[in-house]
C-alpha cells in the first residue's frame, strides 16, 4: 500500500521500509470485502422479508435484525473510514 501512495503522489518509494501501511493494506480490503460480499447481501434478504417498511413495529424480528445488521455495517464504515485517515496522515507525517 505504501508503494502505491508513494508512486500516484509523485514520490519515489522507499524500498524495504518496513511500514505501518502494510497491516491496514490487508485489514481494510478484508473488511469492505466482507461488507461487499457478506454483509450486504445478508442486509438486502432481510430488507425483503419486512413486510410494510413504514408501518412495520419495532417488534417486528426482521426490523430488528435489520438494524442489527445496518448497525454492524455502520461501525465497519467508520473503521475503515477512520483507518484511512490514519493512513494518510501517518503518510504524510513519516513518509516522507
Amino acid at each position: 500500500m505504501y508503494f502505491i501512495i508513494s508512486v500516484l503522489s509523485g514520490r519515489i518509494p522507499k524500498v524495504g521500509r518496513p511500514t505501518g501501511a502494510a497491516g491496514e493494506g490487508t485489514f481494510l480490503p478484508t473488511i469492505l470485502a466482507y461488507h461487499t460480499y457478506g454483509l450486504a447481501p445478508r442486509m438486502a434478504e432481510v430488507r425483503e422479508t419486512i413486510s410494510s417498511r413504514p408501518t412495520a413495529s419495532g417488534e417486528d424480528p426482521a426490523r430488528r435484525e435489520f438494524s442489527r445488521l445496518h448497525g454492524i455495517s455502520m461501525t465497519l464504515n467508520l473503521v475503515v473510514l477512520f483507518a484511512g485517515a490514519i493512513l494518510i496522515l501517518w503518510f504524510e507525517t513519516f513518509g516522507r
